[in-house]
């Protein structure tokens, strides 16, 4: 599928991963409360993408993030930051990786 370029759906990657427990909103907020992220809008962002995104990304944490903005309905606010840094624990939470992108790990 890979070589040929097709379409093909990957069911069950996630089965047995640490991140289904580790993840959840109250467990996030425990390990990574002052982790610093970029914050924005989609309707901002739309157009540039996060990494070109400038001044229209403002810096805060996981919990401002969370408890200020996540479950505002006004505020259309997202975390778009692909270039924060991880967390020491944050992707061990995914393991194994499927294949193909066991790969490029």
């Amino acid at each position: 599928y890979w070589e040929r370029n097709e379409p093909v759906l990957v069911q069950n990657v996630t089965d047995g991963w640490a991140a289904m427990e580790h993840w959840t909103k109250d467990e996030i907020l425990r390990r990574y409360p002052d982790v610093r992220v970029g914050m924005g809008s989609s309707r901002d962002l739309g157009q540039t993408g996060p990494d070109d995104a400038g001044n229209k990304l403002t810096k805060t944490t996981i919990q401002d993030f969370v408890i200020n903005h996540m479950h505002d309905p006004n505020s259309e606010k997202y975390v778009f930051d692909r270039k924060l840094n991880m967390p020491d624990g944050l992707l061990d939470d995914c393991q194994p990786y499927p294949m193909p992108t066991r790969m490029f790990a």
